[in-house]
């Protein structure tokens, strides 16, 4: 799944109103009450930082990755054809 990474100051939905499930004591992820889309991840404590669905946006070609996280558990016929940094775990990601 693709995901983009914004401060949660700058992000903002511009349309209905996202429903909330608390996938663990860490963390809650937010999707479309209608049809279940997954659309946001973020800590549950302290927060900076909004993890987004890159395909639930309205353009989101608009968005160009920067480098591929996880790796370690990636399935073995996936593989992206190109040079970008690549971490076995969260990576910068860990940071947010």
């Amino acid at each position: 799944m693709a995901w983009s990474t914004f401060p949660i100051g700058t992000f903002a939905f511009t349309r209905g109103k996202a429903r909330t499930f608390h996938s663990s004591r860490y963390a809650f992820r937010q999707f479309c009450g209608r049809c279940g889309t997954q659309l946001t991840f973020r800590k549950a404590r302290g927060a900076k930082f909004v993890d987004v669905n890159v395909v639930s946006l309205d353009r989101p070609a608009a968005i160009v990755p920067q480098y591929h996280i996880w790796t370690r558990s990636r399935l073995p016929w996936f593989d992206t054809r190109d040079e970008l940094p690549r971490h076995r775990d969260g990576g910068p990601d860990v940071l947010a």
